[in-house]
């Protein structure tokens, strides 16, 4: 006789790998065979939702197998022959007998992700990872750090499989606090970081070189920073806003600049052009302007920045 399933509310179709910690409601019955009475319900006065690390044999087969199809917020009817229950042995403490079918109502809650395949470190209570230890995921990335209670909190090493590295701190199973990390690009990020993006002050280092030094805002350039571009050896010094430039100086290798507000890294409206070996300025207005490519009335238009109504002003004392 193999598992029967027999679904009494659907979920959300989010469903667990095996290697993840799922969380469980569960009523068995099969008391003295008869499957019509109660031996143990996690909603028994006392009792408490079930969590257990699926698909690693840790629990009777009925549950490893049952559950591992389920989804978030599923409730479904288990019929468990005794090799997917208790066996021939039983288990006296709840009566249920020797080579006993059992009838077990699931409901599936979420489950956590990020749980390691394997633990190489203390264990709370048994089967919570807990202190430092190493982690190793289904995926392939490991972890070296500290655990509280099962999640990522204080210093640690997370080595993606796929080649980005970050040290730093964790905070309740995120990157949170200040961390470095490496990406498979090679760029770099060294700075601060909240719920796993970074935030706060830090230093992006882009793979061609380029740099920005400054303020972020959930994974966005945003406040006050710098942007160093290593080819043209210019850069962006003044205000960003959810990850594009709008105020502030563009100074070139030369030292001449523009000061001025931008639109998506582009000069706009109302700037001042400043040339350092003259020691004069253009003050004057950045226009978006359409100009046609030909004669003809149909022609396509190019778009281009027009830098109008300018009158020059030495800076001279």
């Amino acid at each position: 006789m193999s598992l029967e399933k027999e679904i009494l509310k659907t979920g959300n179709g989010i469903t667990p790998r095996a290697g993840q910690y799922v969380t469980v409601h569960c009523t068995g019955y099969g008391k003295n065979r008869d499957l019509s009475k109660k031996f143990w319900s996690t909603k028994d006065p006392g009792q408490q939702t079930f969590k257990f690390c699926i698909g690693q044999k840790s629990v009777i087969a009925g549950w490893d197998e049952g559950v591992m199809g389920m989804s978030i917020g599923e409730i479904a009817r288990l019929k468990c022959p005794p090799r997917y229950a208790y066996g021939a042995s039983g288990f006296p403490a709840w009566e249920t007998e020797t080579d006993t079918e059992t009838d077990a109502t699931t409901e599936a809650g979420e489950e956590e992700e990020k749980v390691p395949v394997t633990w190489e470190g203390e264990l709370k209570d048994g089967w919570i990872p807990d202190k430092v230890g190493l982690a190793t995921f289904p995926n392939g990335d490991t972890y070296q750090g500290n655990y509280e209670n099962g999640k990522k909190n204080g210093h640690g090493k997370y080595t993606f499989a796929k080649g980005a590295v970050y040290e730093g701190q964790y905070s309740n199973d995120r990157r949170n606090g200040h961390g470095f990390m490496k990406y498979p690009d090679k760029s770099t990020y060294s700075g601060a970081w909240f719920r796993g993006l970074k935030h706060g002050q830090g230093v992006y280092t882009y793979a061609n070189g380029d740099r920005y030094q400054g303020d972020w805002r959930y994974d966005l350039r945003h406040g006050q920073g710098t942007y160093y571009f290593t080819e043209s050896m210019s850069s962006y010094v003044g205000t960003w806003e959810f990850g594009h430039f709008v105020l502030g100086e563009w100074v070139w290798r030369d030292g001449n600049k523009y000061e001025g507000t931008f639109y998506k890294e582009k000069p706009i409206g109302r700037g001042r052009y400043r040339f350092r070996s003259t020691n004069n300025e253009y003050i004057g207005n950045f226009e978006r302007t359409e100009i046609p490519k030909s004669l003809d009335a149909n022609a396509p238009v190019e778009v281009k920045l027009v830098f109008r109504d300018a009158r020059l002003r030495s800076l001279r004392a």
